[in-house]
Order: structure tokens, then sequence, then C-alpha cells
């Protein structure tokens, strides 16, 4: 604009057109949708029927490791690292910190997923094979043998031994957080016994119960065609999470019998995309932050 009051309001507007039209539209999209969750009590029915066999787990650091490997089996089919710790934030956060998991362990075992996962459709994976490909010794390297050839007998592994050091170092921060903090438990730990008890009837503990993790089940569903008859449909985590918000819907019309109010209880979603915002926000602030 060549103003040097303008240019930075400039910067900064057009790094909030750049996020929406990628990340920080999924973020929207899937605040929208855990708003509509949670409105509908698909989320309560979620940790009702996660936490009664984690209760059972006397340690809820056995956890760790656990999820740690399920969220680097997920990234198998959601390669995009940003991506799949979006999700995860919206569907298994909430369930963990209701076990009994500390924050700062819960978001370190999120953030640490998909980091070296061995799958084709990693753009860091491609890039790799590609530029091997130019060497003679590897001459006609594709993406699919670089990953199950050398990659995975690395990768897989480290994985493993990064899960059992996620056990014992998140058990030692958490007990060092809790010695820094006599006065009382920042992590605000939930008994899992206290959740309360969902006395609907059973297809609709079964229903309501996966509708908040249906975007997974949707992108793991499409993988699974893919690998067994090659052919697939092109579901990005935007498609996923509006084919599961209309499903809700569906699911909420037949449960109040075509009631209207179901109709305008849809609002939340939306309210829910605006409550995102603010982590839109970071991302553009980080974005200026490394143009300055």
């Amino acid at each position: 604009m060549g103003s040097a009051w303008l240019d930075p309001l400039q910067v900064i507007i057009t790094q909030f057109k750049q996020p929406l039209t990628a990340a920080g539209f999924i973020i929207l999209l899937l605040g929208g949708y855990t708003a509509y969750m949670s409105s509908i009590g698909a989320n309560e029915v979620t940790v009702s029927a996660l936490t009664k066999p984690i209760s059972k787990i006397k340690s809820v650091y056995v956890l760790v490791p656990l999820v740690y490997l399920l969220g680097n089996a997920l990234s198998l089919v959601i390669p995009s690292a940003s991506n799949l710790a979006i999700i995860l934030l919206a569907t298994l956060y909430p369930i963990l910190r209701k076990a009994g998991m500390s924050a700062l362990t819960t978001g370190a075992v999120i953030a640490t997923s998909a980091t070296i996962v061995p799958t084709p459709l990693g753009s860091d994976n491609v890039a790799i094979a590609e530029e091997l490909a130019k060497h003679a010794s590897f001459a006609g390297l594709t993406v699919t043998d670089y990953v199950f050839k050398y990659h995975a007998l690395i990768s897989i592994p480290t994985q493993l031994v990064i899960a059992i050091v996620h056990y014992f170092w998140q058990k030692r921060m958490d007990k060092k957080a809790a010695l820094q903090n006599q006065a009382g438990d920042d992590h605000e730990h939930v008994d899992a016994g206290k959740v309360e008890e969902i006395t609907e009837d059973k297809l609709f503990k079964t229903v309501y119960a996966t509708l908040p993790i249906f975007p997974i089940i949707l992108l793991l569903g499409n993988y699974a065609v893919q690998l067994t008859t090659g052919k697939s449909i092109d579901i990005s985590v935007e498609i996923a999470t509006l084919v599961s918000f209309v499903l809700a819907i569906v699911c909420e019309l037949i449960r109040h019998k075509g009631n209207k109010s179901v109709l305008e209880k849809t609002e939340t979603f939306f309210k829910g995309m605006g409550g995102a915002v603010p982590i839109v926000a970071l991302l553009v602030a980080a974005s200026v932050l490394l143009r300055a």
C-alpha cells in the first residue's frame, strides 16, 4: 500500500485470509462441530462410554503410550500434523481430561503424534523419495518403497521407544508440577467415576457415542477401502466434518420425531465456529511475527 502506517495492517489482513482458506477453516469447522456435539449431548455419551473402561485402569499414565500410538496410527490417514492435532483436540482431549489426565500430559501426547510416521501420504516422505530417486543408487525409488523398505525400519521401533519414554516422562513432570503448586492442582483432575450416567437406551448410547469421532471413522474407512480395492473417494477433513454434522442432524430429527427445535439448535454449530476464531487469531499472530 506504500504507507508505513497502513502496510502493517495489510500484512495482518493478508495473513488472516491465508489460514481461513486452509488450516484456519478446518479449525472453525471442528470448533463448530464440537460445540454442536456438546449441545446435543453426544460428547457426554462418548465420555461416559469411554471413561467406564478407563476408570478400571489404576494409573491414567497407562493411557499415555496407548494414546500416543493411536495418534500415530491415525496419522497414516491424516498426514497433516496440524489437522490431526486439531481432530485429536476436538475428540480425545475432553475424554482424557475427564479420565484424570493432566492438561499438560494430554497436550504433550497429542503434540508429539504425527511426527515420524511411515506413511506414503506424508508430503515430507514424498519429497525425500523424489530427491533420493535422482541418485543412481536409488533410481526408480517410489515413495511407497521408501516408506516401507527404509523409513519404517527405523521409525516404528523409534515410536515404540517414545511411547515408553512418554509414560515415565509425563509421570515425572506431573509430579514435579504438583510439588511446585502445593496449594492446589492446576490440572483440575476429574474423577472418571463421577461422570454422569447416561440413562437412554443402548441404540442411543451406541449412535451418539460414535458421532463425536465419526469424522475420524470416515477418514479411516476411506483409507481401508483404498487399501483393499485401490479405489477411494477424496474425503478431506472438512468434508468428513460436514458429513458428520449432517448425520448428527438426521439423528436428532429421528430422536425428536421431526421437531423444528432440532434445526434451530444447529445455530450452535455456527456459534462454535465463532468461538474458534481466537485459535485462528493465534495462527495469524504467529505468521505476522515470522514475517516481521
